[in-house]
């Protein structure tokens, strides 16, 4: 993909992006903060954007708390009372078996921890 242009991050080893997604409703959102990603694919050379959450462990925490206090998160947790949270680690490495990126969870919180531990 060498036609990208800097609209986009390319997670490495050395700078992987996180991820973070809710089990009943998806991916949830940084943009504000961060572009996409985009990783090649490992057949045909096409790009996958990601939804960048964060760029490192300890952001992707705070950024996932801070969702979880937020309007949002405490609707989202009353809403899907057994939903979980989890941040996940890409660092560009392909899964050459499926052929697409690699994921690494690196945190799961549920709705109900959440709850215990955020002090709602």
């Amino acid at each position: 993909m060498s036609n990208l242009d800097n609209s986009y991050i390319t997670p490495t080893k050395d700078s992987p992006i996180f991820m973070a997604e809710c089990d009943h409703f998806g991916y949830l959102s940084q943009s504000i903060h961060y572009k996409d990603s985009v990783i090649e694919c490992a057949d045909d050379n096409s790009g996958a954007c990601l939804n960048t959450f964060a760029l490192s462990y300890e952001s992707a925490i705070k950024y996932l708390h801070d969702y979880l206090c937020s309007e949002d998160g405490q609707w989202a947790m009353k809403e899907y009372p057994k939903a979980k949270f989890s941040i996940y680690l890409i660092d560009g490495s392909q899964d050459k078996r499926l052929g697409r990126y690699k994921t690494q969870k690196v945190y799961t919180i549920s709705s109900k921890k959440a709850t215990q531990l955020l002090n709602f």
